[in-house]
């Protein structure tokens, strides 16, 4: 008789698959629920960091206008040495979050130049993720 309820009260002590697959289920959900959350977020300071280095080129753009008295043909004339003015606008040029490079528009629909991030697809247009970030455009926002 011992033995029989020694055993019952052993068989007691565990969780059923029923439990676990619950468990594991909730899990499973709470997670999707926190990873969607996160993703959302990386792809917002993604887009700040756009807006921001967008922001630094324009000033290096604006700068290099004052000291030559016209724009530069391209971003990359900001990041080497100008003959002229023995200056050097930006150090270096940044890649955009998504390691594409900045577009740089003249004469712009929008003003006198516009530069330009694509967006994680690398194309025109786009939202979400995809969507572009312009000096002019983020201003009109």
């Amino acid at each position: 008789m011992k033995k029989w309820i020694l055993r019952n009260q052993k068989a007691e002590q565990g969780f059923t698959l029923l439990e676990m697959l619950a468990v594991i289920a909730i899990i499973g959900i709470l997670s999707g629920v926190v990873a969607r959350s996160i993703w959302h977020h990386i792809i917002e300071s993604k887009q700040e960091k756009a807006g921001m280095d967008i922001a630094m080129i324009e000033s290096s753009v604006e700068m290099y206008r004052l000291y030559n008295g016209k724009l530069p043909a391209d971003l990359q004339s900001l990041a080497r040495i100008n003959e002229k003015t023995k200056k050097r606008y930006i150090k270096e040029l940044p890649l955009d979050p998504w390691e594409n490079e900045y577009v740089f528009i003249y004469p712009s629909e929008w003003g006198d130049f516009e530069i330009l991030s694509l967006g994680a697809d690398g194309q025109i247009g786009g939202d979400g993720e995809d969507k572009d970030i312009s000096n002019y455009k983020r201003k009109r926002d």
